[in-house]
Formats: structure tokens, sequence, C-alpha cells
């Protein structure tokens, strides 16, 4: 009787491979909100240089502007998340489960930092971690950029003041307000954007065409539906629609502790509303075949690492929309 077939055993080498092409193809908001500053140190301190000025008439002499500055620190965080795997399994697996417990590892990584993020959004009307580099919270009424330019960007919206509610012509409520409410309330977020000014007292979001709506999970569907249908209640036109401004709608679970507002972030290509600090990549690691664990422990122990850390940047392009 010939001898019962051996599978071959999955090696460190090739876990690794499958983390790094998962951590590579995992889609992600984090590129669209988030500035990635690398760092090689434990601190890094960044410089928030006030605007140039607009040009003005050749009168006399040049005139020089002394940029005021302001600045903001990031101090690094180590995190990691490790796993033991049976050499057994490692030896057994037939349905590709270790390579979807790789491919998670590798998704928490991302999803660690989206964590971050969202947990500063969720305390941005607080100081729970940090201010502005304006000095404000991130959601405050009165950021301060220079001698005379304030901006607000946390606003309230009275949906029963908007002229569209549901299909009936009825209104709905702040926890579910209906396509044309939330489509109107998106509106005049971005409106409030667009009045942003420098520390010039110049027009800060003029070019901005493309915008990101945040919401928790329940205003998802209303939201989503508000920026792609062209009609709403009574056969009146979208204003948020049919135009060369795009909108994209995010679903985030992590802010459901709201239930009567969302966020309007401009996406701008050059200034994001964060900061991602890297010093150390999220990167795997292995005590793996031929290891004092693998001997002791008869299991494979797979650890990811990455160091860095998010913290506010840029509330100019930020809107907390209350619905009331």
């Amino acid at each position: 009787m010939p001898a019962a077939q051996q599978y071959n055993n999955i090696t460190s080498r090739l876990v690794k491979g499958w983390f790094f092409e998962t951590l590579k193809d995992v889609g992600s908001w984090l590129s669209d909100l988030a500035m990635d500053a690398d760092s090689n140190q434990d601190v890094e301190t960044y410089a928030g240089l006030a605007n140039i000025p607009m040009l003005r008439e050749w009168v006399g002499s040049r005139q020089r502007t002394q940029l005021r500055e302001k600045t903001l620190t990031i101090t690094n965080k180590d995190w990691e998340a490790s796993i033991d795997i049976a050499t057994k399994d490692l030896r057994r697996d037939k349905t590709g489960q270790i390579r979807n417990r790789i491919a998670q590892l590798a998704m928490r990584a991302s999803q660690h930092q989206k964590k971050l993020i969202s947990q500063q959004i969720v305390a941005g009307d607080a100081a729970t971690y940090g201010n502005a580099y304006t000095g404000s919270t991130y959601f405050n009424s009165s950021h301060v950029y220079g001698p005379s330019a304030t901006n607000d960007n946390t606003i309230s919206v009275d949906i029963s003041a908007l002229p569209v509610g549901d299909t009936t012509g009825a209104h709905g409520s702040i926890t579910a307000p209906s396509v044309g409410e939330i489509a109107l309330s998106i509106q005049q977020g971005v409106q409030q954007m667009y009045g942003f000014v420098d520390s010039e007292n110049e027009p800060i979001n003029e070019d901005l065409m493309s915008f990101i709506v945040m919401v928790p999970t329940t205003l998802y569907a209303a939201a989503k539906t508000a920026v792609t249908k062209d009609f709403m209640a009574q056969g009146m036109s979208n204003p948020i629609t049919g135009t060369d401004i795009t909108y994209r709608v995010i679903a985030n679970a992590r802010l459901n502790t709201w239930t009567d507002k969302f966020v309007v972030f401009g996406s701008d290509p050059i200034v994001k509303p964060f900061i991602l600090q890297v010093e150390v990549a999220p990167s795997i690691s292995a005590l793996a075949e031929g290891s004092d664990y693998e001997f002791t422990n008869k299991a494979h122990q797979y650890a990811v690492d990455w160091c860095g850390n998010v913290r506010y940047m840029a509330p100019d392009k930020a809107v907390l929309v209350t619905m009331t």
C-alpha cells in the first residue's frame, strides 16, 4: 500500500508573502484623508506656516511678508498584533484558512490606522487627542488663521426648515432624514467650507471640486442616495448632483455613537485633514521553522508591527454637520 500523501508545509517565507500581498491590495480612504509623513525620531515637530500673500500691483519696492508660524508635534507609538499557528495546522491546511488569517492580520494593520483617525474624528470637538495647529479643538466655531481670519467648521442644520422632505413631502427626523434633507445638509457643509479663508483673508478652498462625506452606518443609505439620485421629493432636482463637484460617501461604523451628524471633508490633493506619521511601516516578523519557539511550542508565531501615529492637520478641510 502506498504511503499517505504528505502536503508541503507552509513556510514563513510564504506567509510573509501573503501578508505583503494583502497589505498592498487593501483599499482604503486613508490616502484621501491623511497626509503621509516619514519620521526618523521619537517626536516630530511640524511648522504650520501662514499662507502666501496674494499678488499686488508693483508700486514702489517689494513688500516682503514674514510668514507667521504655528507648530504641532506628533509622538510616535509602537503598535503590534501577534498570532500563534500550530505546526500541525501549517502542515495540514488544504483549504486556505491560514492564508485568510494572515490576510486578516495585514488588514488589521490598515484598519488600525483608520481606527486612530476615526477616534480623533469622534472626539474632534474636544481636546482628547490634542488640538489642531490653530490651537483650537478640531471642530470649532472659531479657528483663528490670522489677525482677521476666523473659520467655523461645525454647523447645525434645521432639517424641518429645508424645502425637501420624502416622496410625499413629509419631513424625516434627525436620525432618519429624507434623502432631500441630507442632500441639502451636505450642500450646506460644502458651502461652509467654500467660505473658509486663510491667514491672508483669502478663500482657501475655492478650487476644491471633490468631497468625502463620512457618515455613521445609520445615515449611509440616505447619504449614498443623496449623492447619486437626480431627483428628490415631488420631482425637485437634486442640487448636489449633475455638477462638476464629486462626492464620495463612506460609511464608518466607528462613528456609530453619532446618530444625527456627519462630516464633510474636502478631498484636496495637497493639504489633508490629518497627518499619518510613520517611523516604521507595517511589517511582519516570525518565530518560525528552526526557531526555539517552534521546538518548544510546536507552533510558529507571527507578529505585525508598525511605529507611528496620527494627528489633526487641517481643520479648514473638514466641516462637522449636525442635523437639528
